[in-house]
């Protein structure tokens, strides 16, 4: 059995998103009073808002026919392709209570999906889509339980086999 040279890059857990958004204000208010994150930095110079989501940020960047010639994200030297600004993103929950997630949500208006288990960074666990004001999907993800995160060790653990196979 073979193995792949050793990467340098070791990936922990998702640093931050950005998505591209029509109002600073609307959409920061959105991830700030419904789902909780709170404001770490403002750039109004660039049209920026970088939120805290416990160990990861999700940053806010105003889109460029919004931006009012402030520098929006160059990323690799280009702006967002036209009419995507990222399909949705998933944040880890610390707990999971179906009916008072979804009751919470409801009474903020907050458009969601049914609750499904789905597959993430620590296995299989509840979730539910929401979408932001601006039409992103936001996975709200609950964490596994005892089983769910012994299968999830095991698929990681299958799937890391695999991927030092050539």
């Amino acid at each position: 059995m073979k193995q792949k040279n050793k990467n340098p890059v070791s990936i922990d857990r998702i640093d931050h998103v950005v998505l591209l958004v029509n109002d600073l204000k609307k959409a920061s208010d959105f991830y700030c009073e419904v789902l909780g994150l709170w404001v770490e930095r403002w750039r109004d110079e660039i049209g920026l808002v970088q939120l805290r989501a416990g160990s990861s940020m999700v940053d806010l960047q105003l889109n460029s026919k919004n931006n009012r010639g402030k520098t929006g994200p160059k990323g690799a030297g280009r702006d967002s392709l036209p009419g995507q600004n990222m399909h949705h993103f998933a944040l880890n929950l610390r707990s999971f209570n179906d009916s008072a997630v979804r009751k919470y949500l409801k009474s903020r208006n907050v458009t969601m999906s049914k609750t499904r288990t789905l597959y993430g960074a620590d296995g299989l666990g509840k979730a539910i889509d929401v979408v932001d004001p601006d039409g992103n999907i936001v996975e709200l993800k609950g964490p596994p339980t005892a089983k769910q995160k012994r299968e999830g060790r095991n698929e990681r653990a299958r799937a890391k086999r695999k991927a030092i196979i050539l």
